[in-house]
């Protein structure tokens, strides 16, 4: 058995992930409101400090904004802001991080391999083209990041 250090992660973290995942569950639509922190507590029987600042957080990089008299409601957003959060975890856990890799190699391999079967002859010529291109930059010492 191989021991590996332990990543510390706050309280916020944890429930910053599993507000996220409860959003994503339920299929939470932007615009539509968030269990009140009250709710929150007793879910996760935490202090509401803890919950309070986890939805800072969330309030901070612009999932949800708190109304006044309404509560937390979730805000329009894009793939970014959620995926953040578990890429943050991602970079902590080496190993899932190594796994997906893999996967992804699997599916860039599989999606090349379709893209060359359903290539046009013009799409064909131009990824020559753009390739000789480049061999040439390169022989004359150029880093080839446009015709890349």
């Amino acid at each position: 058995m191989v021991l590996r250090n332990i990543k510390k992660r706050n309280l916020y973290e944890e429930i910053i992930s599993e507000i996220i995942q409860y959003i994503q569950e339920e299929n939470i639509k932007p615009g539509d409101k968030l269990p009140t922190e009250n709710e929150f507590v007793e879910i996760f029987q935490v202090s509401k400090t803890a919950i309070r600042e986890a939805l800072s957080v969330l309030v901070a990089k612009g999932i949800i904004e708190k109304r006044s008299g309404v509560g937390s409601i979730l805000k329009e957003i894009n793939g970014s802001k959620v995926i953040e959060p578990f890429t943050q975890k991602l970079m902590m856990e080496e190993q899932t991080l190594k796994e997906i890799l893999e996967f992804r190699r699997g599916i860039e391999i599989e999606a090349t391999a379709l893209a060359a079967q359903r290539a046009t002859r013009e799409q064909l010529e131009a990824i020559e083209n753009a390739h000789l291109e480049l061999i040439e930059v390169n022989h004359n010492g150029g880093i080839g990041i446009e015709e890349d």
